[in-house]
């Protein structure tokens, strides 16, 4: 008897093992200050959609009064597939359905700060925004999707003009930070001659000085 049930007790635990995990849906709060788009397409307890970084709850909303030719499900980006004459005047469709804004990538920081330096500077550019990939350029034109990938620190050795934003699925791009980096490097000292340039009546032996050099070329320390 006491065998029997051991080998009820395995049984029911194998069973239990082998059950699939239980799915859990991602519900998204209207009103919240934010969502990600990820989160409003997998919430299958209410019917959303997306349009231009805001997420709409349309509940028993009727795809056909967007037009019998509209056609989408609960979760879709309409951005790309409302019709043109909609997108005109979206609010008209969409507004008194609104649920919460798409949540956008937190902006770029640099370090060191945009300012004027004697020196070239390894510039570090970073965002708070976990997996988000950092964008940039050098001459002043704001980032696209194209635009050169942050990978390591940038060495800025002239006057430059560096415009960074981030990006990453599901999420809005961030706004674009501005950093202006004025390298002014220190002129070298001309040399000065001794004796001075001149008519002399015998051989003069000329030496050179400058600022940083003695007149036998070693520095002084």
């Amino acid at each position: 008897m006491i065998r029997q049930n051991q080998l009820i007790l395995v049984s029911l635990i194998a069973f239990l093992v082998l059950l699939p995990a239980a799915s859990h849906s991602v519900v998204v709060t209207c009103g919240s200050a934010c969502v990600t788009s990820a989160d409003a397409k997998s919430d299958t307890t209410k019917c959303l959609v997306i349009y231009s970084n805001y997420v709409y709850k349309l509940g028993s909303y009727s795809p056909s009064k967007f037009s019998d030719h509209d056609h989408f499900a609960c979760g879709d980006d309409l951005t790309s597939n409302m019709k043109s004459s909609h997108k005109s005047s979206p609010s008209k469709y969409l507004t008194p359905y609104k649920c919460a804004p798409i949540c956008p990538v937190v902006t770029p920081t640099f370090s060191p700060a945009a300012g004027t330096y004697s020196s070239a500077q390894s510039v570090t550019l970073s965002t708070t925004t976990a997996g988000a990939t950092i964008r940039y350029t050098l001459d002043g034109t704001t980032p696209t999707a194209t635009s050169t990938a942050y990978t390591a620190p940038i060495t800025i050795s002239s006057t430059k003009t560096v415009k960074a934003n981030a990006w990453k699925t599901g999420m809005t791009t961030s706004s674009v930070a501005t950093a202006i980096y004025t390298i002014s490097l220190s002129a070298v000292a001309a040399p000065t001659f001794s004796p001075v340039a001149g008519t002399y009546p015998s051989a003069q032996v000329s030496h050179a000085f400058n600022n940083n050099f003695r007149s036998d070329d070693s520095l002084y320390s």
